[in-house]
């Protein structure tokens, strides 16, 4: 039932229905997404069927295979095991860290700005931008540029970062 579009960090949703004609007495959720299942919450299930449902947070990386299920236990102590239900994660988006900001540069000096991106699969970001005004160091995301008089205007650029899979766009104007 987890969505296979769940990135590392994003939450995954697993749910069954619990039937039992004597009478249900609780269920657990165990997730592997270590290689190991693991027990997470053991609750009590009332009545003779119910709809239970488990959120958890993945903190495993892109491609890992995550898998949960459930166990129900009804009034007699009799148990039975859902079939797993598996996804591999997502892929992460890149993430600007901090935010851009607008920039102003004096013609005649040197303008520097710092572009930071993240990645929680810990994939390389490569830095691109959309402006012939300066260049990107594409590794590090450094911007330089030493503006001149006739380059003056409210220039609106937009900067990419790219995992290998997914582009981040953010812009700020650079005056």
């Amino acid at each position: 039932n987890a969505s296979t579009a769940t990135p590392s960090n994003g939450s995954a949703n697993w749910t069954v229905n619990i039937t039992d004609t004597g009478g249900l007495g609780n269920y657990t959720f165990e997730l592997n997404d270590t290689g190991t299942f693991v027990k997470n919450a053991t609750t009590p299930a009332t009545g003779t069927s119910f709809a239970a449902a488990f959120t958890k947070t993945i903190n495993a990386t892109k491609n890992k295979n995550v898998c949960g299920r459930f166990i129900a236990n009804d009034t007699s102590q009799n148990s039975n095991t859902s079939s797993d239900s598996c996804f591999n994660v997502a892929n992460s988006a890149p993430a600007f860290v901090p935010s851009l900001a607008d920039q102003s540069a004096n013609s005649g000096g040197t303008f520097t700005y710092d572009v930071n991106c993240t990645d929680a699969d810990s994939d390389s970001i490569t830095y691109s931008d959309n402006t012939a005004l300066f260049a990107i160091d594409a590794t590090t995301g450094e911007i330089s540029d030493n503006p001149v008089e006739s380059e003056v205007a409210a220039n609106t650029v937009t900067i990419t970062c790219n995992d290998g899979t997914v582009n981040k766009q953010e812009s700020f104007v650079y005056t």
